[in-house]
């Protein structure tokens, strides 16, 4: 009776292994049966021009979707990323309007700078003060929101003295084929991936969210850590507004809030792909790229745009059922209070 019921056991967690195997590479598998199913439906969906459109576009996502890989592996969350996106932006369209092109760059920079003070503020009442993350950073999406009105007069923001560098950014190919923000993506996201992964702090980042009591009995300096996730969050954030302004060649008040589902959806379809259960940078990359070929694709064959949502929705809600299923503790936590 006993050796019947520990065979069983051992039979469980051996079909328990195999399945963790092979769910890590569902995502991935299921990326290869959209493009198939979109090139059948439509034979111009699968070329260079195309692809490499769907992948510019999935970079403003990727960006935001790292942002939130910081945070949430800590245990927490950020409401107000797309009003950070819709700042970030803002900022560089109304400095453009008083310098010339040529300080574009200086623009880009200073937008960046705000942006990471920002979540560093957003850091201390959180992590210092003890404020919950949802009220803080529901409070600072407010704030943020009152401020871009302001700096766009609440209207789509766009302006004549805006010179070629403020789009070389988002819409500049190299050799007339890669996009720049497909190369910018790709060198952030092997650093943050290498951060994350390799670096002692990247390590800490992960434990913290797993059990932030268990790091304080062994030593890890709890809040330091918490702090230099938002900060990183911060700045990936900040890069996302960058490129998004300078590929649109505009700043509306509304595309941040649009932005920002998708890139949460990015984050946590991330947690089923590479590392099952822990939000992860290779996840972000496939996932994001997926989003905005779902969205491409039922453009090209000429669907309706509930498809999209609907095919998005579908695809979110079976990856987070295959984790349940392939790891007891599910996914990574994500605390609404302190």
């Amino acid at each position: 009776m006993s050796h019947d019921w520990t065979k069983s056991v051992e039979n469980r967690n051996r079909r328990q292994l195999v399945l963790q195997k092979t769910s890590k590479w569902l995502l991935l598998g299921a990326l290869g049966l959209i493009v198939l199913a979109f090139q059948i439906l439509a034979s111009e969906f699968f070329t260079m021009f195309n692809m490499m459109a769907v992948m510019r576009s999935a970079c403003i996502i990727g960006f935001m979707a790292i942002s939130n890989v910081f945070i949430l592996n800590t245990g927490g969350l950020n409401f107000a990323q797309g009003a950070q996106v819709t700042l970030t932006g803002a900022i560089i369209g109304k400095l453009m309007m008083l310098w010339p092109d040529n300080m574009y760059w200086a623009a880009a920079l200073i937008s960046i700078i705000v942006g990471v003070a920002i979540s560093g503020i957003v850091s201390i009442f959180v992590v210092g003060l003890g404020v919950p993350p949802f009220i803080a950073t529901l409070a600072l999406q407010t704030i943020l929101m009152g401020v871009c009105r302001y700096l766009t007069d609440n209207t789509v923001m766009f302006s004549n003295k805006w010179g070629p560098n403020f789009i070389v950014l988002g819409q500049g190919m190299l050799f007339g084929v890669i996009p720049y923000p497909v190369i910018i993506f790709a060198v952030f996201a092997i650093f943050a991936h290498l951060f994350l992964e390799r670096m002692r702090i990247g390590r800490y980042i992960y434990a913290v969210g797993l059990s932030a009591t268990t790091c304080k009995q062994v030593g890890i300096n709890v809040k330091k850590t918490k702090y230099i996730a938002y900060l990183m969050s911060g700045f990936f954030i900040s890069l996302a507004g960058v490129v998004y302004v300078s590929y649109v060649n505009s700043v509306n008040l509304t595309a941040g809030t649009t932005l920002f589902s998708l890139a949460t959806c990015t984050v946590m379809l991330s947690a089923t792909f590479y590392k099952p259960g822990k939000y992860n940078i290779p996840g972000v990359t496939v996932a994001a790229f997926m989003m905005y070929l779902i969205q491409n694709g039922v453009i090209t064959a000429g669907g309706s745009f509930f498809v999209r949502d609907f095919i998005q929705g579908v695809l979110l809600v079976i990856s987070i059922l295959i984790i349940a299923l392939v790891r007891k503790e599910g996914l990574p936590s994500v605390n609404f209070g302190s």
